[in-house]
């Protein structure tokens, strides 16, 4: 169990949750992305760590606040993968849920739920009452499904993220990432201190 002050400072403070309930320190970047309560477009390299810092932030959304975050990626696999995250984390901070399977897994906490779908435009369709879209790999997700997901939003004015390494200058990530209407944030290689030179 765990006490009051500490459960409700961790309500206020996503970083300390993920470092003392996730075992998760972020860094700097990770760290100002976890207090960010608008829509972001993380352009970074692989293994920076851009699938566990959303994972944390989900979690501490779906623990403290009534929410329905729902992830789109190019396969119901890559979903099914950010939605493991979850649920990993979950594990490791003791925090009830239920996972449900079938066409649309999705995992319910006592406060939100979480729900994993595929890059499918006929089938992503009909979610209402979405306070968090995450689109993960987000430049391989084509143009179709990304408007066709974003009226998941339309009664919450929720917000959205973008997860994605690069894939040239096509597509609707990019022209996000051109746009303004994101906060951008941009890690390379060499400026991940957890990726070595070699």
């Amino acid at each position: 169990m765990i006490p009051l002050t500490r459960d409700m400072r961790h309500a206020l403070d996503p970083v300390a949750f993920a470092r003392e309930r996730l075992a998760f320190a972020a860094d700097a970047v990770q760290a100002s992305l976890l207090s960010s309560s608008g829509s972001q477009l993380l352009c970074c390299t692989r293994q920076f760590g851009k699938s566990t810092v959303t994972a944390a932030a989900v979690l501490h959304q779906a623990h403290y606040v009534a929410s329905r975050t729902i992830i789109v990626s190019p396969g119901q696999r890559q979903s099914d993968l950010l939605l493991a995250k979850v649920e990993e984390f979950a594990r490791v901070a003791e925090i009830p849920f239920t996972r449900v399977a079938g066409d649309d897994p999705c995992l319910q906490f006592a406060s939100g739920v979480v729900i994993a779908l595929p890059a499918s435009e006929a089938t992503t369709r009909g979610f209402g009452g979405c306070t968090w879209l995450i689109v993960d790999e987000a430049s391989r997700v084509p143009d179709p499904v990304f408007y066709a997901a974003l009226p998941f939003l339309a009664t919450t004015n929720g917000r959205v993220w973008l997860l994605s390494t690069p894939f040239g200058q096509r597509g609707f990530f990019f022209r996000e990432h051109e746009g303004g209407r994101f906060a951008v944030t941009r890690v390379t290689a060499p400026e991940c201190s957890r990726i070595s030179p070699e």
